[in-house]
């Protein structure tokens, strides 16, 4: 028999699966041709770095570190409700509004290469606005609120790496990175605020409770 801790991981890989075939479902679904995301004197500046597409790997393993490091059931629903509806509004974005960006060109060996050649196979350059990566990568850390100014600070570090990392191997541009924040920002105000008390299926209390009663 799993254990509970194991069920909610599980029920966490789940929801990220979903998410991620409704990510390329809305790459190969949507409304009209994809707009290319004006390239500002800011993304001009930024060299094109592709080492840096370890640390945009990384991203993945930032989702899901709340879920791993954090023991507060109310902090993973409220979290995974979050990705939620990022996710959402994103995919809905991205089907009335898709856009794309032009990537460079790639060296020919190393393994930043291949390690971009790889992301490049499964992602094509469409959903960039607004930029998923640094809005979970915001949301990830946001849940990190109540740990010590150590393990905040880490968290924090990361996410913004990561964010950096989104322009370095130009799989973003400058706008699709601030969209991103923005989303988040929007969803970490908007989740705290549905169902406040009542005890329906939606509520964090009532999926906590479904928690506990695996125990």
């Amino acid at each position: 028999m799993r254990s509970p801790d194991a069920l909610k991981f599980w029920h966490f890989v789940a929801g990220y699966a979903c998410f991620s075939a409704l990510y390329v479902l809305t790459q190969n679904f949507h409304l009209g041709s994809a707009l290319v995301v004006p390239v500002t004197g800011v993304d001009r500046a930024i060299p094109f770095l592709p080492k840096t597409a370890f640390v945009y790997a990384t991203q993945w393993i930032l989702a899901i570190a709340p879920f791993v490091l954090i023991s507060d059931d109310r902090t993973k629903v409220v979290t995974f409700g979050r990705y939620l509806m990022a996710s959402l509004l994103a995919a809905a974005i991205f089907v009335v509004a898709p856009t794309t960006v032009p990537r460079s060109s790639l060296p020919d060996t190393g393994a930043s290469a291949d390690l971009l050649r790889a992301i490049y196979s499964f992602d094509q350059p469409l959903n960039c606005f607004p930029s998923l990566h640094v809005c979970f990568s915001f949301l990830a850390a946001a849940a990190f609120k109540d740990k010590g100014k150590l393990v905040r600070a880490g968290i924090w570090t990361w996410a913004v790496l990561v964010s950096v990392s989104t322009l370095t191997t130009k799989q973003h541009v400058l706008l699709d990175a601030v969209a991103g924040l923005a989303l988040g920002c929007l969803c970490l105000w908007l989740r705290p605020q549905a169902f406040p008390k009542r005890q329906n299926i939606l509520s964090d209390n009532f999926i906590i409770d479904g928690i506990r009663r695996q125990r």
